[in-house]
């Protein structure tokens, strides 16, 4: 890819730097334009106009001329980029450029050594070398110089050779031999220059997980015979075997059980993982065949060898779970001769295999359960795909972080196409009140005491992804309200709402799901659920703005409804907020109240005179009651 330079814009100007007319270097526009002729003079390799351009100024000046960034890049970087290493030399030795000033390349920030290794300018990269630059440099993308040069084994080898460090990881914790996997001959030259085979990113997944995920069987081999490590777990806690399995390899699967390291319920587990990615994968266009040919020799190892005992299937809690919802896992062959040619049933025994095996945090597993409850979803088979939501939620109780965004993704993504389809085909609520329960028990009994058990500081920290989550039941909510509700419903409804807002959720700012509702322009009927489940109208936020200050905050077309609720429910129209406004005087504007002392209580009369009289209450009542009377003036 090639710089796009600027192009000359005033040739008069070319002509009098030619003629050795100086420019006034001392301001910017003068040093600008310089740099633009020069910027052009780089990309038509001519070295002599820049120099002859740049020798009739001093040092000092050269350099401020040369430090100027033309299109995001400053002339060593352009030079670098061309691979002209007599300018490289000349702007170092005689301008005294800054050999590590970063210039922009498609997108990323990189020193002039980097681009000159991605450009394969060998010569280049020795000279900056040779001047000091630091041969570790990282693009802003992490990628070091070693890295993004792989495929060019003379600038590799050198930069090695001057100390470079072949393993160093990028953003992502991975390295040069993990990115070069797809390339069996720049692996082996890695390796022979000390590449470490074993070495792990963030996700703890090594260079051989790479090469497993590109099909690459060669390389795995080459892997294999510099000693990695073939049981070794990711940061998932799937090894090797598993995540070819997985990844739908069945040759480097078979590969890597020929080296002998991995055990016989390992190997069965295998097979078990790769039946299910056919079953799975290519459930539209499905191959019976190949998920008869790898279970059956599963069901084999497990029970066919009389010399040995047969290696049972062992449930977890969770996964008994799953199979009271979605159905048991086959156990023989007549079984699955039976649902052979059934596609949704063995996508769910795929699905049974998966997550026993994997476990119910695994990403695939999630994703897996998540794809077949959309697949049921568009065919408005509800049932089913709410059974499956059930498994999810199960799985997200297993997290150690409940607060995780793929279990709000997964939510979300799953309300949102079941809302689509109701409203679409005029079907039932029904489902969606299931969601909405199942969600609200989620963030009551699981999100909550999770968060009150680690203490404020992770609350302060976690309070927007929590506020995520009280949005979507807001939004379920809203929806579900929109439609004529059974009585049975409406208790349910009432009494998940009702065990939620006894924990005080807050969000941002100390927010109230109350004052949440109404900043976001909810319906009447979402206010009106929420005071009628216990939500406390008069609590108050880190501004000490009650509900009723958010409904004048924010107005809605709904406005004087809210507020006439605000009112029925016990709202304090006199709390004054932390700058000193109350919402008395808005309400009379509006004709909502004619006397304010219907709407205040003996203590608020009481609070308001002391306020007024200047009463010293301070430090004689107790600290909750001079909180009260605190907002009352």
């Amino acid at each position: 890819m090639n710089i796009t330079y600027p192009a000359l814009q005033d040739s008069v100007c070319s002509s009098h730097l030619l003629s050795g007319r100086k420019f006034d270097v001392s301001k910017l526009s003068g040093r600008r334009k310089i740099a633009s002729l020069l910027t052009e003079f780089i990309r038509q390799n001519n070295v002599s106009k820049v120099k002859n351009t740049l020798n009739i100024y001093n040092v000092k000046q050269r350099y401020m001329i040369v430090s100027l960034k033309i299109n995001g890049c400053p002339l060593i970087f352009t030079a670098s980029h061309a691979g002209n290493v007599s300018l490289v030399n000349y702007f170092l030795d005689q301008c005294d450029a800054n050999i590590e000033q970063r210039g922009t390349y498609v997108g990323m920030k990189s020193t002039p050594l980097w681009i000159a290794a991605l450009r394969n300018h060998f010569y280049v990269v020795v000279a900056l070398v040779e001047h000091g630059a630091d041969i570790n440099t990282q693009a802003s993308s992490g990628k070091s110089a070693v890295s993004i040069s792989c495929r060019n084994a003379k600038i590799v080898k050198y930069l090695i050779q001057q100390g470079a460090d072949i393993d160093l990881p990028d953003a992502r914790g991975r390295t040069s031999l993990m990115y070069s996997a797809p390339h069996l001959n720049i692996c082996r030259r890695l390796l022979s220059l000390g590449a470490n085979v074993n070495r792990v990113d963030h996700k703890g997944q090594d260079a051989l997980h790479f090469a497993i995920k590109r099909g690459q069987l060669k390389t795995v081999d080459l892997f294999v015979r510099h000693g990695t490590n073939l049981l070794m777990k990711d940061n998932n806690g799937t090894t090797p075997l598993e995540f070819a399995a997985i990844h739908n390899k069945p040759d480097i699967l078979e590969y890597l059980i020929s080296t002998n390291q991995y055990g016989r319920e390992a190997i069965i587990s295998a097979y078990e993982l790769l039946g299910s990615q056919f079953a799975m994968d290519y459930h539209l266009t499905y191959n019976a065949e190949q998920v008869k040919i790898w279970w059956f020799r599963a069901i084999e190892m497990r029970h066919g060898d009389t010399t040995q005992a047969p290696i049972m299937k062992h449930l977890s809690t969770n996964q008994r779970l799953v199979t009271n919802l979605i159905g048991e896992e086959f156990t023989s062959s007549d079984f699955l001769n039976q649902i052979l040619h059934d596609v949704n049933s063995m996508w769910t025994q795929g699905l049974l295999v998966q997550s026993r095996i994997l476990g119910p945090r695994h990403p695939t597993v999630i994703k897996s359960f998540m794809r077949k409850a959309c697949f049921h979803i568009n065919r408005t088979d509800f049932h089913s795909s709410l059974h499956l939501l059930y498994c999810l939620l199960s799985f997200f109780e297993q997290f150690t972080d409940p607060l995780q965004n793929d279990i709000l993704d997964v939510v979300g993504t799953f309300s949102s196409i079941l809302m689509h389809t109701v409203l679409a085909n005029n079907s039932s609520t029904y489902y969606i009140f299931r969601i909405f329960h199942c969600f609200v028990k989620y963030v009551s009994y699981h999100i909550i005491p999770y968060l009150k058990k680690y203490g404020r500081n992770l609350m302060f920290h976690r309070i927007p992804d929590f506020e995520r989550f009280l949005v979507e039941i807001l939004d379920l909510l809203e929806f579900i309200l929109n439609f004529p509700l059974p009585d049975c419903q409406g208790s349910e409804i009432e009494n998940s709402l009702g065990e939620l807002l006894r924990h005080h959720p807050r969000g941002m700012n100390h927010i109230t799901l109350l004052q949440l509702s109404i900043r976001m322009y909810r319906t009447v009927s979402v206010v009106e659920m929420l005071l009628r489940c216990g939500a406390d109208v008069n609590a108050v936020d880190n501004e000490g703005n009650t509900a009723i200050h958010y409904a004048i905050l924010y107005p809605s077309q709904h406005q004087i409804e809210i507020l006439s609720s605000l009112l029925q429910y016990g709202c304090h129209v006199d709390i004054v907020n932390n700058n000193g406004y109350s919402a008395l005087e808005y309400l009379q504007h509006c004709r909502l109240i004619t006397s304010y002392l219907k709407y205040c209580t003996l203590q608020c009369i009481c609070a308001r005179t002391i306020r007024e009289h200047n009463v010293k209450y301070k430090h004689i009542l107790s600290k909750d009651l001079a909180y009260f009377v605190d907002k009352h003036g």
